[in-house]
């Protein structure tokens, strides 16, 4: 009783790169908690698809659960395939899940523009920051630089 799973992922896929998590999350005991939050960055024919479920057996009262799958598409040729879902055997529970796919804010990088960035820098500001809610939950700095700059390396040669 009690326990809780965080688990958070952040993709950035181009050319003909694909991933795929498949998650099942069960939840048998009363008052446990559990956070799902995805987030895919899909450039050229890259190919990214997240399948989870969370499971709420009868006796896992008091469970709450939520799972967020979003995707953001670089160009037209990408393909984000959403499965989340839910199977809820319990009446006293707090559960979400959802998923979105969209392409950058026109209206954004207008924003930016007016501000005297360039296109590509209004885009390459907001591909990041569309990811950084993902690295600012992670806990141990020297990790979170590290996939900093993994990510940086990433997105400038999906870009390209």
């Amino acid at each position: 009783m009690g326990g809780e799973l965080r688990l958070n992922g952040l993709s950035v896929i181009s050319r003909e790169e694909q991933v795929h998590n498949y998650v099942r999350i069960h939840h048998r005991a009363p008052n446990c908690t559990s956070h799902q939050f995805f987030r895919n960055i899909i450039s050229h024919r890259a190919r990214s698809s997240v399948d989870g479920t969370v499971i709420v057996d009868p006796g896992a009262q008091q469970t709450q659960s939520d799972q967020l799958i979003n995707n953001l598409m670089l160009t037209d040729e990408g393909h984000a395939d959403n499965k989340p879902n839910l199977m809820i055997f319990a009446d006293d529970v707090k559960c979400t899940h959802g998923a979105t796919v969209g392409q950058i804010d026109e209206n954004q990088i207008f924003y930016l523009k007016t501000r005297g960035l360039t296109e590509a820098a209004a885009k390459s500001l907001l591909t990041r920051s569309f990811a950084e809610s993902v690295l600012e939950s992670i806990d141990f700095p020297a990790v979170r630089e590290d996939l900093e700059n993994t990510l940086l390396k990433k997105l400038e040669a999906s870009h390209g």
